[in-house]
């Protein structure tokens, strides 16, 4: 399995999960939100393999994935529909939807 590989103190997993995580999606800086989002985004782009599935894997990695994938997904529609939005903050959401959708 590609999810039990761990590389530094809790490999991108972790880095992940801690971008999602407890974050109050309403009223953050828009600093906050793009480097976030330039996180998740990086991180999928240099980790893909990590959170691609194929036919052939077992049920557990796609629970694992989707445990992970969802909530980005929702944080990057989440920070789409917000209000006064910058262009540029819209765009790395998309790019952060169009990664998870790979």
């Amino acid at each position: 399995m590609l999810f039990t590989a761990q590389q530094g103190l809790g490999g991108c997993l972790y880095v992940l999960e801690c971008c999602v995580t407890d974050t109050d999606i309403e009223n953050p800086p828009i600093q906050w939100l793009n480097g976030h989002l330039l996180t998740m985004k990086e991180l999928l782009e240099q980790f893909s393999e990590r959170f691609t599935t194929t036919e052939s894997e077992s049920e557990e990695f796609h629970a694992i994935a989707n445990d992970i994938l969802l909530p980005i997904i929702e944080f990057a529609v989440q920070t789409l529909a917000r209000s006064g939005l910058p262009p540029r903050t819209a765009k790395y959401s998309k790019r952060v939807i169009l990664h998870c959708a790979k």
